[in-house]
């Protein structure tokens, strides 16, 4: 099972990065992040909207695997997933 690293950003901060407008997220060196970090591989990074609901996750994360699976039954060389749903709210 793959290593992924959950990170929740804020609405602006996810929207930003969304659209492509913030390339670095920044978090403070504290003991939580230095354990989170220091010495750890991670196979992908899931960054995830604050607001977004634990079904919307459920529904993305199912979409993804599935279109993982189908690209490898097709003979596709699927890479580890970086994990980064989009999405925007009005």
């Amino acid at each position: 099972m793959p290593e992924v690293l959950h990170i929740i950003l804020n609405r602006d901060s996810f929207a930003q990065i969304a659209a492509g407008t913030k390339r670095t997220e920044y978090r403070a060196c504290t003991p939580y992040w230095r354990r989170r970090l220091e010495g750890r591989h991670y196979d992908a990074i899931y960054f995830r909207n604050g607001y977004e609901t634990k079904l919307e996750r459920q529904l993305y994360r199912a979409m993804n695997q599935l279109e993982r699976l189908q690209r490898m039954r097709q003979g596709e060389a699927v890479r580890p997933p970086l994990i980064m749903e989009v999405s925007e709210r009005s």
